[in-house]
């Protein structure tokens, strides 16, 4: 996760484990589970990366940071302040965006 807050990343990151633990619970309690989910899930490191955009040179620290590792990436855009574009047109934007994490305190 590469963000120019640690603390909002952390934050964010903290939720992403929180929400994929719930949906993991879910799957569990389905007749045909078969144990995938948990296994992706002990295997998952969501890193935090300082990046801002605006000072060049923590880009390019960024793309050395993953060049020197092999890892997968998730892409995540920012969706601009106006409600009605988006970068991916056939992918649905609905707003307001609820990041609200329910399955825990964050």
């Amino acid at each position: 996760m590469a963000c120019r807050s640690t603390k909002r990343a952390e934050v964010a990151r903290k939720k992403l484990y929180c929400l994929l633990d719930a949906h993991i619970e879910k799957q569990r309690r389905q007749s045909d589970y078969d144990g995938h989910a948990h296994e992706f899930r002990r295997n998952l490191n969501i890193q935090i990366h300082y990046i801002d955009l605006a000072v060049v040179s923590t880009v390019f620290r960024f793309a050395e940071e993953l060049l020197q590792k092999s890892v997968h990436l998730m892409v995540s855009l920012l969706i601009s302040p106006i409600h009605h574009f988006s970068m991916f047109p056939q992918i649905p934007i609905r707003f307001p965006l609820d990041l609200q994490c329910r399955c825990c305190e964050l």
